[in-house]
This record gives C-alpha cells, structure tokens and sequence, in this order.
C-alpha cells in the first residue's frame, strides 16, 4: 500500500482522501482539487513522488548507509548536463521497488535541489516550491 504501481491502485487509494475531504465542514460542494487547496494539502500521488525523492536524497548524502542500498548507485558515466549525482537506471518492467520508481524524477531535477544542504526545503532559500 506504501507506493502502489498501477493507476486502478492508485486512484483506489487516491479516493480515500477525496472522500475525506468531502466530508470536511464547508468544503463538501467544491471540487477535489479546491478542497486540497483549501486545506492546503497534495495529492497522494505527488506526496509519495516527494518521499522517494526525499529518501534518494537522504541516501546520496549519507544520511543513511549507501552501500546497503540494492540497485541504487551513482552512474558511471554522468551526463554532462544536468547534476553530478546522477543514477544509474535499471531496466525492469516491473515499478514497485524505490530504486526504479525514482531514478527518472532524481536524475531529472536541478542542481540547486540535489546538491542542497538538507531535505528540508526552507533551508534552500533560492527555489521557490
């Protein structure tokens, strides 16, 4: 249930906090994506993409034993675009494991955000979120 891989799963898990938003005071006749505004919330989707993020950050900057993480290691052959800690991405069909899941969004994001000080967001006053 932590991350599920298929979009029935998904939006399964999605509806949950849909309907428990709708229950909410005051909030019951506006659409979904108004009631996370309001309640200044995300959808589930993008708070799971966030924590694997966090976690492959948390990983490459030693927060936690890198080397006892299967399948995830810094690429060989870096880009020369992008950031320096770019992944190496596995082929596999299957999406349940954090280290295919977020290589793609890792690699993807900006320097700035890679190379930040900590995980938490406010200690990086130059990217706006």
């Amino acid at each position: 249930m932590w991350s599920p891989y298929r979009v029935k799963l998904i939006n399964k898990v999605e509806k949950v906090q849909e309907r428990l938003t709708k229950a909410l005071p005051g909030l019951r006749h506006l659409p979904y994506t108004q009631r996370l505004q309001k309640l200044q919330l995300r959808t589930l989707m993008y708070r799971r993409a966030r924590l694997d993020v966090s976690e492959v950050f948390k990983i490459t900057h030693r927060y936690y034993d890198y080397e006892g993480v299967p399948h995830l290691q810094l690429s060989l052959y870096p880009n020369t675009r992008g950031h320096n800690k770019k992944l190496f991405k596995l082929q596999s069909r299957l999406y349940l494991s954090l280290t295919v899941r977020v290589v793609s969004k890792w690699n993807s994001l900006p320097t700035d955000v890679v190379n930040a000080p900590s995980v938490d967001g406010d200690l990086t006053p130059s990217r706006d979120v």
